[in-house]
């Protein structure tokens, strides 16, 4: 699947369209905020169900991020490594929006008042696959650039391909990512890898 491919520019900005009144929909109403969650979470899926963009139906994973308009800083990001059974692209956008801006546990939960003022990008997922290597310096030759799944035992955490713009050291970048997984930083060179791609787009 070419993933570059797959969606069209007005259906990309579709899709950021849909994630953004997505959480603004929770700041209406009243209830609790896991109660105007799930509500919007329905309304939305049931309001686009009928979009005339055929990837939406399809059974991608996603990100979302939030990030602040002024400094570019991370506001939340949440997302999912393969779509589950039944799950579609338009869902998962969906979800994954309600999550970032809600449930990131690295931040409060979104104000109106922020929604304004941070920018939404969506990322869509490949399948990650598994890699085999013999040495560090091919992992770190098989890694670049890509999407990286770092996993352990039971512990497992993943980088979008964007985090090579802010950490560009391979080690560096796994002992990150080690970390984000709830690991010892020295963790990465036992863990196993998988490595995906992804089509990221953001609002203007």
């Amino acid at each position: 699947m070419n993933l570059q491919e797959l969606l069209k520019e007005d259906e990309k900005r579709l899709l950021l369209h849909i994630a953004r009144q997505t959480i603004a929909c929770c700041f209406q109403g009243e209830g609790f905020l896991s109660e105007r969650v799930e509500a919007c979470k329905a309304l939305m899926n049931k309001k686009f169900a009928e979009a005339e963009a055929p990837a939406f139906q399809m059974p991608l994973a996603c990100f979302v991020t939030l990030n602040r308009k002024q400094n570019n800083e991370l506001r939340g990001c949440i997302g999912n490594l393969e779509a589950e059974a039944g799950e579609t692209l338009l869902g998962n956008v969906i979800r994954n929006s309600l999550s970032a801006a809600f449930y990131d546990s690295r931040f409060e939960p979104l104000q109106p008042e922020e929604l304004e003022a941070v920018k939404i990008e969506i990322s869509v997922l490949s399948k990650p696959e598994v890699i085999r290597f013999e040495n560090e310096e091919q992992l770190f030759s098989l890694i670049s650039g890509k999407g990286v799944v770092l996993q352990k035992g039971f512990h497992r955490a993943t980088f979008l391909p964007q985090v090579w713009e802010k950490i560009p050291e391979p080690e560096l970048f796994l002992r990150h990512l080690a970390v984000k997984a709830g690991l010892p930083v020295s963790a990465w060179r036992e863990a196993s890898y998988a490595v995906y791609e992804v089509e990221s787009f953001e609002e203007d």
